[in-house]
């Protein structure tokens, strides 16, 4: 059987990265409890909170009880600083790389609402008490949502699960709006040339977006020159974004330069071939295979009804690529036009 709990988050810009560090200690401290009974656990930051989620035997319902309580427990104060060290320091590792450079860039201009993984000023200023005051704001047992799948009975529930979360009355204020310094990238000594676009404005759980991917992938691999780039599709808290990011020697950058400016109108191009046949297999497949395991059926079942408040949330989405047309993709194509944001690094 199998329990996931989510815990929607709003994380105020100065608290940006804060749900990050919940997680990851969430994560540690029920790596070991769940080694010990064979139960399989996860712990996901997605674009809207924190799902907390533990399988194993109905046998042991008590004790996977035990493990989701555990895990959406308050985070220990004396670690939060060694998780936001280690946030501090992936963040730091991408200012430190051309590519890395490019693709925070990105993020942060098409960011509509604070990261779910922070900035590099709004995790600086995370304190223990700010991370804690996030928890206790959020985790409170009114907000949270329960999936089960497998049998229990409702009393045996309710009981099991009656401490979780926040129990102190009185509620912490959520920040207000705070202006946050963001220190200049360093500079960085390149022989070749970073380059990116980002394309905002599509919708969380539509098809198109995966399949558009895809199509524009296959765009780059086709297109001339002498570079290296791929696409990335990301969602840090503001919907869906579609990126595509390279790198070339300057005498050859006009090659990818083009290509880029170009992507979107070749993905459409290819819409209307076999390829757009191929690119929908290929999402189905790898949406199929997210429903393997039951930590993985729950997941994906408990994603799209976050997303999208339906219980049949997960068969609507499948249904939707069913019914994905290549005029659907030349219809976001059309939306997409005029969002790009561009970043280079020489």
């Amino acid at each position: 059987m199998g329990l996931r709990l989510f815990v929607p988050l709003d994380e105020a810009a100065v608290e940006a990265g804060g749900g990050w560090i919940i997680a990851r200690l969430a994560e540690r401290r029920i790596a070991e409890a769940a080694r010990r009974l064979g139960a399989e656990v996860s712990v996901r930051r997605t674009p809207d909170g924190i799902a907390y989620s533990v399988a194993g035997p109905r046998t042991d319902f008590d004790y996977l009880a035990y493990l989701l309580r555990l895990a959406s427990s308050a985070p220990e104060a004396p670690f939060i600083e060694d998780a936001r060290l280690e946030l501090a320091g992936a963040l730091d590792g991408l200012r430190e790389t051309g590519p890395g450079q490019v693709e925070l860039d990105l993020r942060m201009r098409t960011a509509s609402a604070p990261s779910t993984t922070g900035t590099p000023g709004s995790v600086a200023g995370l304190s223990a008490g700010r991370v804690l005051d996030l928890w206790s704001r959020t985790h409170r047992p009114e907000r949270m949502t329960l999936l089960v799948a497998g049998r229990v009975e409702t009393p045996l529930l309710l009981a099991s699960l009656a401490q979780l979360g926040a129990t102190d009355p009185t509620i912490p204020d959520r920040p207000g709006v705070v202006g946050l310094p963001e220190s200049a990238p360093p500079s960085l000594s390149l022989i070749r040339r970073f380059t990116g676009r980002a394309w905002s404005g599509l919708e969380a759980g539509d098809p198109v977006v995966p399949v558009l991917a895809r199509l524009a992938a296959r765009a780059l691999r086709d297109a001339p020159g002498d570079f290296e780039a791929r696409v990335l599709v990301w969602d840090a808290g503001s919907g869906p974004v579609l990126a595509a990011t390279g790198v070339a020697f300057p005498d050859r950058f006009a090659a990818l330069d083009a290509a880029l400016d170009g992507l979107l109108i070749a993905a459409g191009d290819l819409a209307r071939t076999d390829a757009f046949d191929q690119a929908v297999g290929e999402v189905r497949r790898e949406w199929l295979l997210e429903f393997g395991g039951t930590v993985g059926r729950i997941e994906t079942v408990g994603a799209d009804i976050d997303r999208a408040a339906r219980p049949d949330a997960a068969r609507t989405r499948l249904d939707a690529l069913d019914a994905l047309t290549p005029d659907r993709v030349a219809a976001a194509v059309e939306r997409l036009f005029g969002t790009a944001a561009r970043v280079t690094v020489r």
